[in-house]
């Protein structure tokens, strides 16, 4: 007991019981948090004389390895206190009504729009310019500066763990030429960076499973409030070519037989449809479907928007709706004596508000610096190629390429500026350390070389008119999200000196 109040942990497991004094113990020494302990084992009664409101019990059975049950069990209850709606109604109710959020990527610009409907009185600064204006790609964040085309599915972000490859190398380490995800440049990796990538390898397979299905069941919520989203405001859609449903094909019948049953067992409504369905269904596909490339294919439930033009009429119904914009603007955290935050530094003015929310995606190392979450975002780049849709294909895909470069690629059907129907594909793993402008040419071309593999593979006709009319160059683009070594996305809160609400989160870096 000694132990357990003076080195107060957030958790607890024993194979003991634990009862009510020493529950009360416990919170003395942590006050103000909320607890978890967990009692493994056959205990007749686990609580005697039950729990205080400030901690969750919870048991595990007896099992030949309990450990790792009743950690997950642990980590599971920690994160639920974290992010459950009793927290978010603590921030909501808290001190004033004024919200300062940094980064306009999508995330912060849905979560602006919810704010606003709630009420608050919101402004938004970020580092680059009006999306609306058409500056050049390479001056803008992962948002907008991406291919204008964003995927969602239920398997759409997933978990990544061990770093190996079939080969035995570490992903991370190897690069993009060698089938690695490397391609940070060919310097020295940072001690953060080494040691980003040893947190990665260590994760244990029973913690990766609870890891993934954390993820995925996080992929079955955001999915629901999309869906809510377009009901509820179908205005925000109108010109943001929404598309229902996704086409994934394979061109490995093993890995289209082993995510049949994924895709069931998460509730994708899969229909398997083979090469000669494929083609009979989509004529745009005939000729690839039948060529032998594909083994076969499922369409799953699923959405793909032109998140470019989603962004657009975000800014612009905040603006209609009271919200404030400061573009072309980095900022940093102010602090003061106690370590606190009170506000952010924009150029020489501080900027304050009674809450602050972070979301500046890869690009927040330096703002972030101090903070819990500040080194655990690392970036991971993906690269992107326009073509025209000359076949009209209507709906958009998932292709997976087993042992290519570009093995996972999602091609969605949009409309381009000139108002012709158009394919976006996104395709490429590629890690660029903490820095996310660190990025090998000489990798980076490689990626892109094998997003135009995939292009000309599946799609001939449209690769030959991009290569004619030179669409093929400039249709090359990239962008980097943020990514942590666990897969898993962050949430980090702190009390400011006003008593307002710090919020510092990203998501897992795949769809939309």
């Amino acid at each position: 007991m000694a132990d357990l109040v003076r080195e107060a942990p957030a958790a607890l497991l024993t194979c003991l019981p634990f009862g009510h004094v020493e529950a009360r113990l416990w919170e003395r020494a942590r006050p103000g948090r909320r607890l978890v302990v967990v009692v493994v084992g056959p205990v007749t009664e686990p609580f005697p004389g039950g729990l205080p409101a400030s901690v969750i019990g919870r048991t595990v059975p007896a099992e030949d390895d309990p450990l790792p049950a009743a950690l997950a069990t642990a980590e599971n209850a920690l994160t639920t206190l974290l992010a459950s709606p009793a927290r978010a109604h603590e921030i909501y109710t808290s001190a004033g009504r004024s919200v300062l959020l940094v980064g306009a990527g999508i995330v912060n610009l849905v979560t602006a729009w919810r704010l606003v409907r709630e009420g608050f009185e919101v402004s938004v600064i970020d580092a680059g310019p009006d999306p609306r204006v058409g500056a050049d790609w390479t001056e803008y964040g992962c948002t907008r500066g991406g291919g204008d085309a964003r995927m969602a599915t239920l398997t759409e972000a997933d978990g990544y763990f061990s770093g190996a490859d079939p080969a035995g190398a570490n992903r991370f380490l190897t690069p993009v030429r060698l089938g690695g995800w490397r391609v940070a440049g060919p310097g020295p990796l940072t001690s953060d960076e080494h040691g980003w990538v040893s947190a990665n390898a260590a994760v244990p397979p029973w913690l990766a499973g609870q890891y993934t299905r954390d993820i995925l069941g996080i992929n079955r919520r955001s999915m629901q409030l999309w869906d809510e989203l377009a009901r509820t405001e179908p205005g925000l859609f109108t010109d943001a070519g929404r598309r229902d449903r996704i086409l994934r094909l394979y061109t490995d019948s093993s890995l289209l037989a082993r995510q049949l049953v994924r895709q069931a067992d998460v509730g994708a409504d899969p229909q398997l449809l083979s090469p000669a369905q494929i083609g009979d269904r989509h004529p745009a596909l005939a000729a690839v479907a039948t060529s032998g490339v594909v083994a076969g294919g499922i369409v799953v439930d699923g959405f793909t928007v032109q998140v470019h033009r989603l962004v657009a009429q975000l800014v612009g119904e905040l603006e209609r709706s009271g919200a404030q914009f400061d573009w072309g603007r980095a900022g940093a955290l102010v602090q003061d004596a106690t370590g606190a935050v009170t506000g952010v530094r924009v150029g020489a003015k501080t900027v304050t508000a009674d809450h602050l929310v972070l979301s500046p995606g890869a690009y927040g190392g330096d703002l972030l610096t101090g903070m819990a979450s500040g080194g655990a975002l690392h970036g991971v780049l993906g690269a992107w190629l326009s073509l025209p849709n000359p076949h009209g294909l209507e709906l958009s895909l998932k292709i997976a390429r087993t042992g290519h470069l570009a093995e996972d690629s999602n091609v969605t059907v949009t409309t381009g500026p000139d108002g012709r129907s158009q394919l976006v594909i996104g395709s490429g793993y590629g890690w660029t350390g903490a820095d996310p402008a660190n990025i090998d040419p000489g990798q980076l071309e490689v990626l892109h070389r094998a997003v135009a593999d995939t292009a000309r593979t599946f799609f001939p006709d449209a690769y030959e008119e991009a290569h004619d009319s030179g669409q093929l160059n400039c249709g090359q683009r990239h962008c980097v999200r943020p990514w942590t070594a666990s897969s898993l996305g962050l949430l980090e809160t702190a009390t400011m000196p006003g008593g307002g609400t710090l919020v510092q989160r990203r998501v897992n870096p795949a769809g939309v």
